[in-house]
């Protein structure tokens, strides 16, 4: 009996590991987030505005749903020291309304219907949430849970998805000028 199991070893480590290979495979978000911003500086106190593109990289038609673009998208802005830079007094209001998923969280209420290869672009005033007032060069990046995605070709639901990885754009820089 225990040299049955010895010989069983390695067949089960290999069974495990190649059920683990798809899984992960699967398990890449199917879509990605690139950002854009309007111009790469502007003076201070004026409109940042942003870009934020999801494409679908999968070879089947994905579903995103979207509300409002401040509500769907986390943007991450820092300083040239890597510290987060706070919020304003509208960037704060909408950061507790968010969380609270108050009265402002639906503005729309859809899905974008994504085939291979397709995206769609929001804008965000940028400056508008975050203290961007002191000249300097500012780091942006954009992320979204992939709970976002529906597999619409399967009928697949948010809750079906396997993965609730954090999907996340390159960092983005901007100088604000005097």
């Amino acid at each position: 009996m225990r040299r049955r199991s010895i010989y069983l070893l390695p067949f089960l480590a290999l069974s495990i590991l190649s059920a683990g290979a798809s899984w992960s495979a699967e398990s890449s978000p199917s879509w990605v987030i690139v950002v854009r911003p309007k111009a790469d500086a502007v003076k201070s106190g004026a409109l940042l505005t942003i870009y934020i593109q999801a494409i679908n990289t999968s070879d089947r038609t994905i579903g995103i749903r979207t509300t409002s673009a401040w509500y769907d998208w986390d943007v991450v802005v820092r300083d040239s020291q890597g510290n987060v830079v706070p919020y304003t007094k509208k960037g704060l209001y909408l950061s507790d309304d968010k969380k609270g998923g108050g009265p402002l969280a639906t503005v729309r209420n859809f899905f974008q219907v994504l085939t291979p290869g397709d995206g769609y672009t929001d804008e965000i005033n940028v400056a508008a949430l975050y203290d961007m007032r002191r000249p300097g060069r500012y780091f942006i990046q954009v992320q979204r849970e992939n709970t976002a995605l529906i597999w619409v070709s399967q009928g697949r639901r948010p809750d079906d998805d396997p993965t609730h990885a954090l999907v996340k754009s390159k960092t983005v820089g901007v100088t604000v000028t005097e």
